[in-house]
């Protein structure tokens, strides 16, 4: 609507005005993004809350309750019937960032966000994602190479990992990004790293339950992609084209070197096993590198 020569006035919708908490006077963020206008507040809004009754599961109760806390709720109470789910519910709680439990009863937990998730650290958590991933990766490759099969430690970097990567879908969930084109293709980049990181978990399970040790072709091969993950985190922060380019050639060199043992007539199955772990690891990459270019 006009008012005057020079103003305009819009009206926004009734339920993002109280979703947002806001009053008559408070200050909102009117960024103009090509044709569209992007309206953002300060404020934190109203709590948002919510109940889940586990009392009458037995499965998938972690996965219920962290599908809760990835949701961005504010408060979550958590119903439950015996002492072992009770244990559960504090046992995963534990593993999440920015949240604690704040009241306990014998058939209740209230779990609430303490951290106030925010995009200020974003960014910071993204670059400890990628460095714990660097972790895992070289510390496997090492261990590897001294001709230790005892990979099990390296379980606990991934876990790790599983927990920054869920604190920064929590916060997409919640916010979102501030150009908000990248929320999605962050969270597609991010749940790719968090699959990278679960496919060298099983990767170092197998070499430790099969007690195998890696020929010098293999290590070779566990070296390229190592060295081709670190260009890709490289891309994750300072994209450029370029790189982007070179990472999809390393992809191909890599697959034609995984290919060339695979038609090896004297392969075992537990290197065949091995090399689609390896080959599983260099396509997730590259996937990363496709949604980095859709927002760069």
């Amino acid at each position: 609507m006009k008012l005057g020569p020079a103003t305009m006035v819009i009206s926004l919708p009734s339920k993002w005005f109280k979703t947002t908490n806001l009053k008559p006077g408070d200050e909102i963020n009117v960024e103009q993004e090509n044709s569209s206008l992007v309206i953002t507040t300060d404020g934190k809004g109203s709590v948002v809350r919510e109940i889940i009754d586990l009392s009458k599961y037995d499965k998938l109760m972690k996965r219920i309750l962290v599908s809760r806390y990835l949701k961005g709720n504010d408060e979550i109470e958590v119903i439950f019937d015996t002492l072992d789910k009770s244990r559960i519910i504090q046992r995963r709680v534990d593993e999440l960032i920015g949240v604690e439990i704040i009241d306990q009863g014998k058939d209740r937990i209230i779990i609430k966000d303490m951290a106030s998730a925010g995009e200020d650290n974003f960014e910071n958590i993204i670059k400890r994602v990628l460095y714990l991933l660097n972790t895992l990766s070289d510390e496997s490759l090492k261990t590897i190479q001294e001709k230790n099969t005892d990979l099990e430690y390296t379980s606990d970097i991934e876990k790790n990992i599983n927990k920054f990567t869920d604190y920064c879908f929590r916060i997409l969930n919640k916010k979102g990004h501030s150009d908000h084109k990248k929320t999605a293709v962050l969270y597609c980049a991010l749940f790719l790293i968090e699959e990278i990181a679960d496919e060298y978990k099983k990767l170092n399970k197998y070499i430790t339950e099969n007690n195998m040790q890696l020929n010098k072709e293999f290590i070779s091969i566990y070296q390229n992609i190592n060295s081709y993950n670190k260009e890709m985190q490289k891309l994750f922060l300072k994209f450029n084209f370029d790189q982007a380019v070179q990472i999809a050639v390393e992809r191909d060199k890599i697959i034609k070197e995984i290919n060339k043992q695979l038609e090896n007539s004297k392969i075992k199955n537990s290197e065949i096993i091995i090399l689609k772990h390896f080959e599983t690891i260099t396509e997730h990459i590259i996937k990363i590198m496709g949604q980095l270019l859709n927002i760069n």
